[in-house]
């Protein structure tokens, strides 16, 4: 038997590693808490331009502003382009 420096009790070697297992449980516990979120998503390779929130556009989607008359690869790798039809979209390129 030994004294435990925290209590001034005396314990055995048995109760001090089941101690030691509870508070390294405990640990890994709190430790999984804080474990980051996983990033989103990427766009696939290949697309281009992306969307403000970082995605492919795909045809029929409305085009920004700065897009106008622009070309572009969707996210399954077609070719489109924005023009005016009915309001700026991304079209299949001809």
């Amino acid at each position: 038997m030994r004294v435990c420096p925290f209590s001034q009790h005396r314990i055995g070697v048995k109760a001090t590693i089941v101690r030691v297992e509870h508070v390294l449980a405990a640990l890994a516990v709190t430790a999984a808490l804080f474990v980051p979120a996983p990033a989103p998503p990427l766009a696939p390779s290949g697309c281009t331009p992306l969307t403000n929130g970082g995605k492919c556009y795909e045809p029929g989607e409305l085009c920004r502003k700065s897009d106008h008359g622009a070309s572009g690869v969707a996210g399954d790798g077609e070719n489109i382009v924005c023009q005016n039809n009915d309001g700026w979209r991304w079209e299949p390129a001809s």
